[in-house]
């Protein structure tokens, strides 16, 4: 579905098509993006992979801005694990520490390092009405009833607004099973350099 399809179906389900109405699209779309945040932490279904050639004597290496946790890490193509951080310098590993990865040895020469990690959906925008969600579109209409239980939260229609915030969990529950049991797969690659 569309993001113009997603408002759309929310707004019908409240029967409030106007959209000079108490609910804007910006509330809505923030509503989506908030579900779509939520419905990746805990699937953790989107996957990126970056490529980080080291530089002698430089251990420290921004991360992606989409970055949630890294899943695999490998050094001249060997995996390697992650270690504490008192172990820095002392064992072959690497550390992930706020939006940096430290990575232990001090490279003394050119490396490459691939990282694979687990990311932030792409925040859509009420500039882009056509974008799409990167949730599998058999699962966007938790973004509905997600952004649905926020708008009738706001309007002070609690009851309603708990059941489909609990319908939403529900569903999200059926979604984090069925990707526990998915194999993983990778949906982009970002090469930095």
């Amino acid at each position: 579905m569309t993001l113009q399809e997603l408002i759309n179906r929310v707004r019908s389900d409240m029967a409030e098509l106007d959209t000079d109405g108490f609910i804007q699209n910006t509330d809505i779309v923030n509503w989506i993006n908030e579900a779509q945040f939520d419905i990746v932490s805990k699937t953790k279904h989107l996957t990126g992979s970056i490529y980080i050639h080291t530089a002698e004597n430089i251990d420290r290496y921004d991360l992606p801005s989409d970055f949630i946790k890294e899943f695999r890490v490998l050094f001249e193509g060997e995996k390697v694990n992650e270690i504490l951080f008192e172990e820095r310098g002392i064992k072959k590993g690497y550390i992930v520490w706020r939006r940096e990865l430290i990575v232990s040895p001090h490279p003394e020469e050119d490396e490459e390092i691939e990282m694979e990690y687990y990311r932030r959906p792409q925040r859509l925008s009420v500039d882009d009405l056509e974008e799409t969600p990167e949730i599998d579109m058999h699962y966007q209409h938790l973004l509905v009833i997600y952004a649905l239980s926020k708008a009738l939260q706001k309007e002070n229609q609690y009851n309603e607004a708990q059941f489909n915030l609990q319908e939403y969990m529900s569903g999200l529950s059926t979604m984090v099973q069925e990707y526990s049991r998915a194999p993983r797969r990778k949906t982009m690659k970002v090469v930095r350099r």
